[in-house]
């Protein structure tokens, strides 16, 4: 009996064996039938471009890995010190408009001071106990209230002339603002030019949601010309807007819109300006205002192109002139005027951009003061396009306190993409509660 058992186990084994291992030849003749052919060709070709891929993501990320999460690395964040400049100091003055102070604009201070290393900040917000709290974030920042910086421009003279131009509900809030607030930050940043005392000649207007992740340059290592001035870093990768073209058109005479080489806007959330350019610019946009039926409202504006001092001086006095934001009387300037006179009535919400009527006036008539970036090296969201938003409100739940505010993990994680610099946009996101009652003042500070 035990004989037979034997037997039997060991004819079995075999048959087992053979079933084994036909199913690993099957596998094989499979493998062979797809590698055979086109089929085989595309396959294999496939497996290349999947192993370069990721050869090139780990080439490219790994890096910034290390360099992010390296024991003892210093990044901006909500609620920490300074860290120590990792740029070398530009004599440039950076201009940001500030609704309110919030966590947000205190990371994008610190960072700008790490990874720019600016002379001075300057804010422009609503109100002098506002000023105060955006002072206290660093020793070089400073501040002016919106309704002082330039004479004539405040949110009612605003708000007034849209609705002389283009009827009552001109002013109309959209997407949680209004529109003179939406156009005063716009011309103040223009009339920042001169009105700012002791503003450098070279100074860089700067989105206050926007946190630099890595050295970030303003100005270039070549030079123009005869004059040896550096040329500046102009960025790319910004949204077309139909209705920019169409204001800008109005104020240059009929001039067309300036784009990237590979097609895409200026409007990258900051601009490196020069303060000849804008007081040229503002007297060409106030020279358009004899081409239109609208007439100004206000006081009388200065002349051409003067105003300001050169030298990093303001504009001598008596009310300036195509970028001294004067108009006679303290009315409101007819530079100014004639930008919402050029807004298309049918296009109110997004009818003109001080980022791209700068670049392209420049482009136009003064290109080589200007290098351009080759590529996008930016993102208006924390961790890029294709996660948008939502990685606002990922990192509110992940930080646990409720509020919208970047800490220093999440800079890491920002850092990792490699974009010089990112939004953080929580006024565009609802949760977040930027106008709770009880944040009028400030937010998550």
């Amino acid at each position: 009996m035990a004989q037979r058992e034997s037997l039997l186990v060991s004819t079995a084994r075999p048959r087992a064996s053979r079933r084994l291992g036909g199913g690993a030849t099957t596998r094989r003749r499979r493998l062979a039938r797809v590698l055979r052919g086109e089929r085989g060709v595309l396959f294999l070709l496939l497996l290349g471009v999947l192993a370069l891929v990721a050869s090139h993501l780990a080439a490219a990320i790994l890096p910034r890995v290390l360099a992010a999460y390296r024991p003892g690395v210093c990044v901006p964040g909500s609620g920490l010190a300074p860290c120590p400049p990792e740029a070398s100091r530009v004599d440039v003055d950076v201009v940001s408009v500030a609704a309110k102070p919030t966590c947000v604009t205190h990371v994008a201070v610190l960072a700008l001071n790490q990874y720019v290393n600016p002379r001075r900040i300057v804010f422009v917000t609503s109100s002098a106990s506002k000023c105060a709290t955006l002072i206290a974030m660093a020793s070089n920042v400073e501040c002016v209230a919106e309704d002082d910086i330039v004479p004539g421009v405040t949110k009612a003279s605003v708000r007034d002339e849209l609705r002389r131009l283009h009827g009552d509900g001109a002013d109309a809030d959209k997407l949680g603002r209004s529109r003179s607030g939406w156009y005063l930050q716009q011309l103040v940043k223009l009339g920042a030019a001169d009105a700012i005392e002791g503003l450098s000649d070279v100074f860089a207007v700067w989105d206050s949601d926007m946190i630099p992740l890595w050295p970030t340059r303003l100005v270039s290592e070549g030079r123009v010309g005869a004059s040896g001035a550096r040329r500046v870093v102009r960025q790319i990768g910004g949204y077309v807007i139909g209705g920019y073209e169409k204001s800008y058109e109005t104020l240059t005479g009929g001039e067309t819109l300036s784009y990237a080489p590979d097609g895409s806007g200026y409007v990258a959330h900051h601009m490196v300006m020069e303060r000849r350019f804008v007081r040229e610019l503002l007297a060409t946009f106030e020279r358009s205002l004899t081409l239109t039926t609208k007439a100004v409202g206000g006081g009388g504006g200065g002349g051409g192109g003067g105003g300001g001092g050169g030298d990093g001086e303001r504009g001598g006095g008596g009310g300036g002139g195509g970028g001294g934001g004067g108009g006679g009387g303290g009315g409101f300037p007819r530079w100014a005027s004639a930008i919402l006179a050029a807004i298309p009535s049918d296009d109110l919400d997004l009818g003109f951009s001080e980022y791209a009527s700068y670049a392209s006036f420049v482009s136009s008539r003064h290109p080589e003061t200007v290098e351009t970036a080759t590529s996008r090296t930016w993102s208006r969201h924390p961790l890029g396009p294709f996660v948008g938003s939502f990685a606002i409100r990922a990192f509110r739940w992940l930080g646990g306190t409720g509020l919208c505010c970047p800490t220093a993990g999440m800079v890491r994680l920002m850092k990792v993409l490699g974009y010089q610099y990112a939004g953080f946009e929580i006024g565009h996101v609802g949760s977040c509660g930027l106008n709770a009652p009880g944040r009028e003042e400030s937010y998550g500070l």
